[in-house]
């Protein structure tokens, strides 16, 4: 919401400045620049400085509560950013039938990512994964199950989030204020990880009680993210082949062992393997060079293909091993699943019981790029032997005999052409 709110009133300011101002700086506006609208009788609006562009308005305002605003003379709002949230709302803001947030890309990146909260047409308020980068919905992992009731989302001035029906009868209690409005702040984010949080911050150090002057959540819907979402489409509340936790935090998603994250920077990009695949070919039987880390409590919810009943561990696990497919086995209660990769919808969690045996290559399997110090020691080894064969003299009558050839070689080939003009074969 913020940087959508920035881009708009740059573009206004844009619009708005006198030609003596975009002047300087070759049309850099820096920080303690002051702007002024044309002060024109005459002009019954802001133009650009080419005249091409202008505002029919009367006046702009950023109000208290924190909405942008374009006002004509009868202080009619004809534009404000309230109508055109991104991933948060505010005290006094509403959403219709129709209105979506997006959650942003990452915590510091505010492309649209890979969550969507909506009020639906038919009247539902929802949650949704997308099917990124397309802004389409996924799956649903909040609901309020409100259809043909469901009209508006208000954000009261008591600081107060409900849906409510078009008589205006409260529907569905989102979150109740229990901090003063005087004190604090307030918003409601869809979060990059997914999460909707209604959060406070203090206004001033006196407010804050001795806590930290930041963010504090209120509520957190869903109130665990990681066993909410277990769609058949998707990665999940994390990324491919990774596992969710939640904690008080929030969310985190880590990597199993034997797996690092593809961008450290964006872990919903999920985790890759850090050794090579076990082979398929029955020619190369790789059963001893692979072994099982046990990791309990742990499962993802897609990528079975293979369940077997009433077998001990020790049949999942060699049947797992011999299966080239088989990345890992999920144990519980004699029954053994096996799993493909990419693996999907993981998480950890003390209620999941079991345990999952995730197949890795014995040894140092850590993949690693060719580095400076294994191109040196492959020039240096190359180096070591150039120079033991330039100190023998046998090398050096190897090639006095090479060159000789080469000289022979070539004065008959071309005596050859002389004779034979018209080749008998064609040159390769």
């Amino acid at each position: 919401m913020a940087f959508a709110l920035l881009y708009l009133l740059c573009f206004f300011l844009f619009m708005i400045l006198p030609c003596s101002i975009l002047a300087q700086s070759s049309g850099n506006i820096s920080l303690a620049s002051s702007l002024t609208a044309l002060n024109d009788e005459n002009s019954s609006s802001w133009t650009s400085p080419s005249g091409d562009f202008a505002f029919e308005v009367s006046y702009a305002a950023m109000l208290d509560s924190g909405n942008l605003v374009l006002a004509n003379r009868m202080s009619i709002n004809l534009w404000e950013s309230f109508d055109e949230p991104t991933d948060t709302i505010l005290p006094t803001q509403t959403l219709s039938q129709n209105s979506i947030l997006f959650a942003r890309y990452t915590a510091t990146n505010y492309s649209r990512g890979r969550f969507m909260f909506t009020l639906q047409s038919d009247g539902n308020l929802l949650l949704y994964t997308t099917r990124f980068p397309l802004e389409t919905k996924n799956y649903a992992y909040s609901a309020t199950m409100t259809m043909y009731t469901g009209f508006q989302v208000i954000f009261n001035q008591s600081g107060s989030i409900y849906l409510t029906a078009q008589n205006g009868s409260i529907l569905k209690m989102i979150s109740s204020n229990t901090v003063s409005m005087q004190n604090f702040y307030q918003k409601a984010t869809v979060e990059h990880d997914g999460v909707l949080r209604h959060s406070v911050h203090p206004k001033t150090a006196a407010s804050s009680a001795g806590k930290p002057m930041a963010w504090s959540p209120l509520i957190s819907e869903p109130s665990n993210i990681c066993s909410r979402i277990v769609g058949a489409i998707g990665s999940g509340a994390c990324g491919y082949n990774s596992l969710c936790s939640y904690d008080d935090k929030g969310p985190t998603c880590q990597c199993p062992y034997g797996y690092t994250f593809i961008d450290p920077n964006d872990v919903l990009k999920g985790c890759k393997q850090n050794f090579v695949s076990q082979s398929c070919d029955e020619a190369l039987s790789e059963t001893e060079d692979f072994y099982f880390h046990e990791m309990q409590n742990a499962e993802w919810f897609d990528g079975d293909y293979e369940q077997f009943t009433s077998v001990p561990e020790d049949w999942c696990r060699q049947n797992c091993l011999a299966d080239c497919f088989c990345v890992v086995a999920i144990f519980k209660e004699g029954e053994c699943v096996k799993k493909r990769i990419p693996l999907s919808n993981g998480r950890m969690d003390t209620s999941i019981g079991g345990t999952a045996l995730i197949k890795v290559r014995k040894g140092n399997f850590t993949l690693k790029p060719e580095g400076p110090n294994t191109k040196k020691k492959d020039y240096s080894t190359l180096i070591l032997i150039g120079s033991v064969l330039l100190s023998s003299s046998g090398f050096l009558n190897l090639i006095l005999l090479l060159t000789t050839y080469l000289v022979v070689s070539h004065i008959s080939f071309r005596k050859a052409r002389v004779i034979q003009p018209h080749s008998v074969m064609p040159e390769s």
